[in-house]
């Protein structure tokens, strides 16, 4: 029986918990750091007996573990609705119940189990299958901050718009101290990450917007991923990255030209043309002006694909030939409603939260393998020294004050500090890393843990990655870049030609209603300026504009703080908030749909 359990419980991780899936596969977890052993219920199950802290404690009851924690979990509701992290999984029982008890009331839960092998000593006892109905779910095992930081950065978008709670079980104390740090520490990153992400909402977003749509008509002649996906299978990619450390190895790429697919980050393109190396590929996805530079005075760009995330400013995709392939950015529900121009799944690709992670997102696409990683440092060295390689555009002197905690960047008479965190290096001491990096840090190496490719760190220095092995990068391209790749099977094809008529009628469709939902806010706001409006005529203003939220789909990154923000629990509960507090936020509402409509309408011609 439990044999069975275990291989169901499996198959259901295996579903719905790929990246814990994986984890499991490896086995390669760390002896548990707390003498235990399984001990069976009286009853029903099984208990767990734990040494910590010079004494035994039962972490489950030894009659009846089951009703033990459902009696806990009933007495142990959510505050309110928002992101719980559960501390402790032990062998399941009490995080089991609060799930399925609660979870349909969150937003969200992340399970943190710092005892690895107590979660797979679970596997035989426990039901997993049964929390299917549960909603959102993460788990994370092991003390290592990475999964837990993973787990937490996988459950954004809930974090986003709610508050995130930790409720911890009542064996939690039995836990090592560093076990509770990471969890303070990797909250406090995750809360940080969430901060930057809602600034660049509220900074960015109406950029972004506009770059999107002016994109559009590139796109259309642009190959989506699905028309490339696996061109280069079982082919060596390399990715080029800016690094500082791509100055001990940069002339090694030559020797890798038509051995492997070179595919360039745009922060390293210059440095690339300073050396003769011509990539096949250059990923761009960063919408602010600091991209600009990256392709100033750039030579042979009409021979490159471009692979290019439409938030990117125009001026950059049109600097290059005809061969671009489109990468869809992950606000794209737009596509639903142009003919012709649908995404599908394999459009899709991973979430990217900056342009090295987005390169080995395309790379794994096409197929490549094995994977290296040049010039990907993703930290700083404590002694000073430079940003990025030389040659690069925005190439900038740097310091580390260990006693602020803080990395000070010098670029001429521009001066920036950036909090930091400490990451270990490739070569087994901590280097400090900014929010962004350790954000991208562990998103690669979630999805390094998932995507079936051997996956190799040939940058010589630069931040450890979880799931990737060291080679210097002369030794890996000698023993991996000797045959020829078949350049031929994306150059020789011609780029898709789109209905450009059924093109124009959706984006005249798409005018049209953000015409018609703009002038409901623009009635609502009249209504609003009166005394006394009754809140249903407000309410019924904004379900009209809601209807199917397709305004929503057509300005995504426009409205995406606005969304961020209406998603708050209650936001528009009259029974919960004072009327004139909605009135605030009504007049808010309908001022921004009015002029997000009028201004994005007057694009579409």
């Amino acid at each position: 029986m439990t044999g069975s359990r275990r291989e169901a419980n499996l198959k259901f991780i295996q579903r719905f918990f790929p990246a814990l899936s994986a984890r499991l596969a490896t086995a390669n977890f760390p002896s548990s750091e707390l003498m235990y052993r399984l001990e069976p219920a009286k009853k029903q199950g099984v208990s767990l007996v734990v040494e910590a802290h010079g004494t035994e404690t039962r972490l489950h009851s030894q009659y009846d573990p089951v009703n033990e924690a459902r009696r806990w979990a009933a007495a142990n509701p959510p505050r309110s609705r928002g992101v719980y992290i559960l501390i402790g999984w032990g062998l399941g029982y009490h995080a089991m119940e609060w799930v399925r008890m609660h979870g349909a009331a969150t937003e969200g839960v992340v399970v943190y189990e710092p005892e690895a092998r107590w979660f797979v000593e679970s596997l035989p006892y426990c039901d997993m299958p049964a929390l299917v109905s549960a909603g959102r779910m993460e788990i994370a095992i092991g003390s290592d901050g990475g999964t837990l930081y993973q787990a937490m950065l996988r459950m954004m978008e809930p974090i986003l718009s709610n508050d995130l709670f930790a409720v911890a079980t009542p064996f939690a104390p039995v836990y090592p101290p560093h076990a509770v740090q990471t969890l303070r520490e990797e909250t406090q990153k995750i809360l940080e990450t969430k901060r930057k992400m809602l600034e660049f909402m509220s900074e960015e977003g109406e950029r972004c917007q506009e770059h999107i749509y002016q994109n559009l008509r590139q796109g259309m002649n642009a190959w989506l991923p699905r028309d490339v996906k696996d061109i280069a299978k079982g082919e060596p990619a390399i990715i080029i990255a800016a690094g500082p450390s791509l100055n001990q190895n940069v002339k090694e790429l030559a020797n890798a030209q038509n051995g492997a697919w070179i595919i360039a980050c745009d922060t390293s393109l210059r440095v690339l043309n300073k050396h003769g190396v011509q990539p096949h590929v250059v990923v761009t996805k960063d919408p602010t002006d600091l991209n600009k530079p990256h392709f100033e005075d750039a030579e042979g760009l009409e021979n490159i694909v471009a692979a290019f995330d439409p938030q990117v400013h125009p001026e950059i995709v049109r600097k290059f030939g005809e061969r671009k392939i489109y990468l869809p950015n992950r606000n794209n529900a737009i596509h639903r409603y142009i003919q012709g121009f649908e995404i599908s799944d394999d459009d899709r690709l991973p979430l990217a939260s900056n342009v090295a992670v987005a390169a080995f997102n395309l790379a794994v696409h096409l197929g490549c393998d094995p994977i290296l990683l040049a010039g990907l440092d993703l930290c700083f060295d404590v002694r000073p020294g430079r940003s990025h390689a030389d040659d690069s555009a925005l190439v900038s002197e740097t310091s580390f004050d260990a006693g602020a905690g803080k990395l000070i960047y010098q670029r001429g008479q521009c001066r920036d500090e950036i909090e930091v965190m400490m990451v270990e290096g490739v070569d087994g001491e901590m280097h400090p890393t900014t929010p962004s990096f350790y954000e991208a840090l562990r998103l690669l190496e979630d999805l390094i843990s998932r995507c079936g490719r051997r996956c190799i760190d040939v940058s010589e220095g630069g931040a450890l990655i979880a799931g990737t092995e060291v080679l210097r990068l002369k030794d890996a391209i000698t023993l991996y870049a000797q045959q020829p790749i078949r350049t031929e099977a994306l150059f020789a094809q011609q780029p898709p030609s789109r209905g450009v008529e059924a093109f124009q009628l959706s984006l005249n469709e798409i005018k049209s209603h953000l015409q018609h939902c703009g002038e409901i806010a623009i009635e609502a706001a009249e209504c609003i300026d009166k005394d006394d409006v009754p809140l249903n005529i407000l309410r019924e203003a904004r379900e009209k504009i809601e209807d199917g939220f397709r305004v929503y789909h057509e300005l995504q990154s426009a409205l995406e703080w606005l969304m961020v923000e209406i998603r708050q629990p209650d936001y528009w509960d009259e029974e919960k908030n004072e009327r004139d507090e909605l009135i605030r936020r009504y007049h808010n509402y309908f001022s921004q749909i009015r002029e997000k409509c009028d201004r994005f309408s007057s694009m579409l011609v």
